[in-house]
């Protein structure tokens, strides 16, 4: 394991503030966290949305808004429970939404119709 992975692993809550771009950012540290169970607090942006439901797999809060961050940090902290229940729901969203078979599934999913339609003329 490197040691960015250990530093992932031997965290309590995850803090990803990122700003929104043109290219979404974020998604390998965020899916490597989920995947370890990790509990979650990130920036809405498109690259944490499409992954993070908010209050269930992760924490959500407005881009630009260190107050909100900072009081997120403040209470996920103090709740264990909530820490470890969101860290088991991402972990659970991990395994059943994100592991590259999902995403391959998905994909054939959404290129069958065109093929069918493509085999047709």
């Amino acid at each position: 394991m490197d040691a960015f992975s250990r530093l992932i692993e031997n965290c309590r809550v995850l803090v990803l503030p990122l700003e929104e771009k043109e290219i979404s950012t974020g998604q390998s540290v965020l899916l490597q966290a989920m995947a370890l169970g990790k509990a979650i607090i990130a920036t809405e942006t498109s690259g944490t949305v499409d992954y993070i439901e908010d209050g269930v797999d992760g924490i959500l809060v407005p881009p630009h808004d260190p107050g909100m961050l900072r009081q997120a940090i403040l209470e996920l902290m103090k709740d264990d429970k909530s820490i470890a229940r969101i860290g088991a729901n991402a972990k659970k969203s991990a395994r059943e939404k994100y592991l590259p078979q999902q995403y391959l599934e998905r994909v054939s999913a959404l290129l069958s119709p065109v093929e069918s339609q493509s085999g047709a003329g």
